[in-house]
């Protein structure tokens, strides 16, 4: 137990970027929508040179939420379209964007061609994360990298197998061949001292949990005497639901989300429904993972080598018969073929004023250690209501339930791996597999049961001013059992370890944005927001010994046992500004500023600022410009992040200690007034 206290202040400043967030948004909602008689525009996008049909190409009316994705044949339709003179843009990855005027008639179709050409630098391309709103890539100075799943060769098994190898400057180092195990993600390299590495990860505007789950370690003894594998939370989204990852891998782009931003943002966005027939798709995987022999024939268990024979003697045997004769109908080999097997199926389609987009999958993974087993099931809803002309409502909901099961290794004296490795050096003083095989018999489970949802609200009262508020919420449940029963080879009398842990964020996050124009060749855009992301854990873990006897044990049926309680609550507050200017549609200037709080801020800290100054020019936009050396980008940006301490460093902390019998306290953290966060340049 920990005891602390919190800054009134810092609550209420809290409290006050939330209830403006709300009642911004509130404000927004009661303008009433102009009244207006509407039209139809439909038509077909296709390859300018060839006329193939380019499919999920994005369709919108600009200043309007009214948008939809092409077909399969490249068809789109719009319905609801005001009436009068409006701009139809068209955009999809590897392609200029495409930009119609159009005279729009009450209640007449108005058919459309759209031709799109072929692009690399892709500089009309709409990003999302670190800007306020849609922006067009030629318009942001700093690095944002984007990946599109339809462009992996194969599909990938998982998000961090997507991650790898795709973007420059992002490194994962893969957790292992181990069921459940995941990978850590460095964006440029590590920003931190003292807290973590880890970039945050946002799904459809949502904050969600970036740092790994727990490890399966008991909390009493040697700590590493479990699994020894992490499960990574963004592997709980099903490959096969997203759209594309938008990727910040630096604090140059962090205005909108300050603090805690400096190891960089994932940001990753799920299919969405388009108007027309459903389109189903089904989909089904196997594979297999096998470790390559290595080692020598003369020691075949050392190195986990498959091998026929259970003995390091020349001559293949050991006591006078083979593995087989000594272990019947067993083979002799503590590695096996892992098997992964995945079945998946989605639907999307709607109509005018709703889609959806509805997927399941299956997935069982047969790890290469005895007993490692991974089942996961998750499932997805996104839907999107088109209330009004200028309103949409977006709703994302994402649920996973993942049970693993580990064989017991890394360095632990009641692990698998550490004694075969030893071989007669290990803690039985002999490598008979008839005595290491008693080490698998642990119970080593993990469950996570995980739900993310969210509703995102656009607005556009006018034209010219654009709204959009989200509040999301991720829920995570791990349950943690280590268990090695009764008459266990190297524990005789039985021990059990069980945690049960609770992760929750809250996210409320509301920008505005007013576009004007100065002159002819000079616009720009003025955004301002705020957001508040809660988070909390809470754990409860118990642990005993010495059980009466055999069975299915719980904690209470060991004679001696231990329980604790942790709960830690971190709030972050802050609100933005942010102007760009636009010259000519090739030369950006983006200024912001970002000021946060921090419940982990020591009191006499105050607030932190983040200023942001960005400059992109599309040179290759000049007349100058010759057309033979294709486009040219230059940019450059500055701007400041930070990452919060540890939730009680500023605090100073007692820890509750009986001793003797007697209840007492001792001394925790020193605590700081004045400490913040490490800052990023």
């Amino acid at each position: 137990m920990r005891l602390s206290s919190m800054s009134t202040a810092k609550v209420l400043f809290g409290r006050c970027i939330r209830a403006s967030a709300v009642l911004g948004l509130a404000l927004a909602l009661f303008v009433p929508p102009a009244l207006a008689q509407t039209g139809t525009v439909e038509g077909r996008v296709t390859v300018q040179g060839t006329g193939e049909p380019i499919t999920r190409a994005e369709v919108r009316i600009l200043n309007t939420d009214i948008g939809t994705q092409t077909n399969e044949d490249g068809e789109f339709v719009l319905l609801n379209v005001p009436v009068g003179r409006q701009q139809l843009r068209v955009a999809q990855i590897g392609y200029r964007m495409g930009l119609l005027e159009l005279n729009v008639r009450p209640g007449i179709n108005e058919a459309q061609e759209v031709q799109l050409g072929v692009t690399v630098l892709r500089l009309d391309e709409v990003v999302v994360t670190g800007t306020a709103g849609g922006a067009r890539r030629r318009e942001v100075g700093n690095s944002i990298a984007q990946l599109e799943l339809a462009e992996a060769p194969d599909p990938p098994a998982s998000i961090e197998m997507m991650l790898q190898g795709r973007s420059a400057g992002v490194n994962l180092n893969l957790g292992g061949g181990a069921s459940g195990a995941g990978g850590t993600i460095r964006l440029r390299g590590a920003v931190s001292v003292s807290q973590s590495n880890q970039p945050i990860i946002y799904i459809d505007g949502i904050r969600t949990r970036s740092e790994g789950y727990r490890r399966n370690r008991p909390v009493a003894g040697y700590g590493g005497r479990g699994a020894n594998v992490q499960a990574n939370p963004i592997n709980d989204i099903n490959p096969e639901d997203i759209e594309r990852v938008e990727i910040i891998k630096g604090s140059a782009a962090t205005t909108l989300y300050g603090t805690e931003a400096s190891a960089g943002v994932i940001q990753i966005f799920t299919k969405k429904g388009s108007s027309g027939a459903p389109r189903w798709t089904v989909q089904m995987d196997q594979g297999f993972a096998q470790m390559q022999p290595f080692g020598t024939p003369l020691n075949p268990y050392l190195n986990l080598k498959p091998s026929e024979y259970a003995n390091f003697a020349s001559d293949g045997t050991l006591g006078g018969g083979q593995c087989s004769e000594l272990i019947p109908n067993q083979d002799c080999s503590w590695l096996r073929n892992g098997h992964r097997q995945k079945y998946s199926g989605s639907v999307a389609g709607g109509g005018d004023d709703m889609q959806y987009f509805i997927s399941g999958a299956y997935q069982k993974y047969d790890g290469v250690l005895p007993n490692d087993t991974e089942n996961k099931v998750s499932t997805r809803g996104n839907f999107s209501f088109n209330i009004a002309e200028n309103l949409r409502i977006d709703f994302n909901t994402q649920y996973t339930r993942n049970k693993i099961e580990n064989t017991a290794q890394g360095n632990n004296a009641h692990g698998l791996t550490l004694n075969v490795y030893r071989a007669e050096r290990n803690y039985f003083g002999s490598n008979d597999p008839r005595d290491l095989r008693e080490l698998l018999n642990q119970d080593i489970h993990t469950d996570i049961n995980r739900l993310v949802t969210g509703v995102t609200v656009n607005y556009t009262p006018k034209s010219w001013f654009t709204n959009r508020y989200t509040v999301g919420y991720d829920l995570a449940h791990q349950e943690l059992r280590n268990l090695r029963p009764f008459g266990f080879v190297r524990a005789p009398n039985g021990i059990i370890g069980s945690d049960q842990i609770i992760y929750q964020t809250l996210t409320n996050d509301y920008v505005g944005t007013l576009s004007y124009g100065l002159s002819g060749a000079i616009n720009g855009s003025f955004s301002f927001g705020g957001q508040t992301v809660m988070t909390r854990e809470v754990r409860t873990s118990a642990y005993s010994e010495n059980f009466a006897g055999p069975g299915v044990p719980t904690v209470d049926d060991g004679s001696l046992y231990i329980a604790g309680e942790n709960r830690v609550r971190n709030v972050n507050a802050g609100f933005f500004v942010q102007n760009m200017f636009d010259f000519n549609n090739r030369l950006f200037l983006t200024t912001g500023l970002r000021v946060d709080g921090n419940s982990a801020f020591g009191e006499s800290l105050g607030l932190q600022a983040y200023p942001k100054l960005s400059l992109s020019y599309v040179i290759s936009d000049e007349g100058y410009w010759p057309i033979s050396l294709g486009q040219m980008k230059l940019r450059t940006a500055l701007g400041f992040s930070g990452r919060a301490p540890g939730t009680f460093d500023a605090i100073r902390t007692w820890n509750a200690q009986a001793v003797g019998g007697l209840p007492g306290y001792e001394p925790g953290n020193v605590g700081n007034d004045e400490v913040g966060p490490e800052r990023t340049r």
